[in-house]
Parts: C-alpha cells; structure tokens; sequence
C-alpha cells in the first residue's frame, strides 16, 4: 500500500516512507557529524589550562604528567603511544577537525614538542577528543598485529574520514612496513 505521499506506481518521492528514511538518517549522520567535531573543539568556558611545566612528559623513563596518569587507561595508552611513536602517527591524519589548530598530522594532537632531552611537551588536545584517542589506540593496534604503515593508513582514511576535516598530513612510504 502506498503512503499518502508517495508517488505513482509505487516508486518513493519527494515525501515517502523511503524518502523519510534517508533524510532521517543523513541528518543523524550529519548532526554525529557535529557533536564528533564539536567535542573535540576547545571551549571557551572549559576548565583553566594546565601550566606549561605540568605538561612535561619522559617516556623513556615512563614518567607522565598528572593529566595522563589520572585519565583512563585507554587515554594513558594513546598517549604512550603517540609519545613513543613519532614516525608512525606523523604519516596518519586526524579527522576530528584540528586542523583548525594547525595540527598536521595525529602526532600533533598528543604532542606539542619533542625535545633534544627526550622529554615532550604534551598538547591537551587529545584528552577530551574520542576521534584522536581512537585513531592512535587503532593505530597501535594494527600496527603490532603486523599491519604495514600503507596498509593502516589506508584503513585510518577509510574508517575516521567521515568524522571531519582531516589534517593534510603526507602519505607513509610506499614500500616499508614501518615509519621512516
């Protein structure tokens, strides 16, 4: 049986059932869309910044700032692993819009900079933002079942482009299985 809005013959139009559907899910998709990029957007009225000293990281000694070891587990990982893992998250993008900040690749939304020390100069951003904690935890993950660095950032492109704009970060080396 056909809707009171559907066109002849059956076939959906401008105000079917079908039609409804699709709109119904691209604005759900779109308003996803929005709330992904908008958690991960600094808010004016948020918490004070944490000064710079207290952002202080040494990996090599796996020593971390308060605001590491007091987040959950997951976010102490990607952290961990952004900060011991240059090469590789430098060639991976970030979609969750940071672009914006002038981030260049995923590396950027964990670390601030990398010092002659050894010690890095963490960036907050990554703290509140699920799009960046998941890519470098998928990263991770990819990358110790053996994946080669072309392949996942295939994969990245493939399952966080839909979130946001992502960074203009360059493509990994074709022929390696690891960062440069």
């Amino acid at each position: 049986m056909l809707g009171t809005h559907d066109a002849p013959g059956g076939a959906p139009g401008y105000g079917s059932r079908a039609s409804r559907r699709i709109s119904r899910r691209a604005a759900a998709g779109g308003f996803l869309t929005l709330i992904g990029l908008a958690a991960c957007v600094r808010q004016p009225d948020g918490p004070a910044p944490i000064p710079a000293e207290d952002l202080i990281a040494h990996p090599g000694r796996d020593e971390w700032p308060a605001f590491v070891r007091q987040a959950g587990a997951s976010i102490h990982e990607a952290y961990r692993y952004a900060a011991t893992n240059p090469a590789t998250l430098t060639v991976i993008p970030c979609y969750c819009g940071c672009v914006s900040f002038g981030h260049r690749s995923s590396y950027d939304c964990f670390v601030h900079e990398a010092r002659p020390d050894g010690s890095v100069h963490l960036d907050t951003h990554a703290l509140g933002c699920a799009v960046c904690i998941d890519t470098a935890l998928d990263v991770a993950r990819l990358e110790a079942e053996g994946m080669p660095l072309t392949a996942i950032r295939e994969t990245i492109d493939h399952t966080y482009s839909r979130s946001g704009p992502g960074t203009n970060t360059p493509r990994p080396p074709a022929s390696g299985t690891s960062a440069p």
